[in-house]
């Protein structure tokens, strides 16, 4: 779910308005969406709106009329910055030693794309001999577009399965959003449609705002 921040202009308040959308029309607070003939949508195509301030099920629901009406609040604010949850990895291939891994993804970025970040671990595989503990952090300080081998501060070697969560340098901007969900953001080839502002490691958010909104 998209969580909203604070705005860009130094606001923590988010501009909302009630915007028309389709009675039977099923969306969910935090859900990123867009302008479609007219009306409030879910679809996978940029640019995007803002996001969704309420849900809105489509079915008759006598303590709250809202469920189906004819508008449902949205949040329009173009800078906002909104938090998500941060990306995954698992790995498929043991790590080459203690301070050096292939990046999974199956992108090549360049090395500004990547070096910055940071990786978390969450589980080991099977049979990792990952000495690390479960919560390590490892930050990325070189990385090959090559080869796509990271340079990785010191930790255990990562194996088979390791999962990792993935926290991407402040300024990437190859995310675009989770079309099974759009409630999150994933990694995209190119330029796309988010932003990273910045990172919460201890909170485990990623902090993102639209590069481009329908309303400018």
């Amino acid at each position: 779910m998209f969580k909203f921040m604070y705005n860009l202009s130094g606001s923590n308040r988010s501009l909302t308005l009630d915007m028309p959308i389709a009675k039977a029309t099923n969306i969910k607070k935090g859900q990123l969406v867009r302008i479609s003939k007219g009306k409030i949508a879910i679809e996978a195509v940029n640019p995007y709106l803002g996001i969704s301030n309420e849900t809105h099920t489509g079915e008759h629901d006598t303590f709250n009329p809202r469920n189906d009406d004819k508008k449902i609040s949205v949040n329009v604010s173009t800078g906002s910055v909104y938090a998500v949850d941060p990306l995954t990895f698992t790995f498929a291939a043991n790590a080459a030693n203690a301070t050096s891994a292939t990046f999974p993804a199956p992108f090549s970025y360049a090395s500004s794309d990547v070096i910055g970040g940071y990786m978390i671990l969450l589980s080991k595989g099977a049979a990792s001999a990952n000495t690390e503990s479960i919560g390590a952090i490892r930050e990325i300080t070189a990385y090959n577009a090559t080869t796509k081998l990271m340079t990785l501060t010191e930790g255990g070697i990562i194996g088979v399965g390791d999962k990792y969560a993935y926290f991407p340098p402040t300024g990437f901007k190859k995310l675009e959003i989770d079309a099974t969900t759009f409630s999150n953001v994933i990694l995209a080839d190119a330029a796309a449609d988010f932003c990273v502002v910045s990172t919460d490691i201890e909170k485990s958010e990623i902090h993102v705002m639209l590069r481009i909104s329908q309303i400018g």
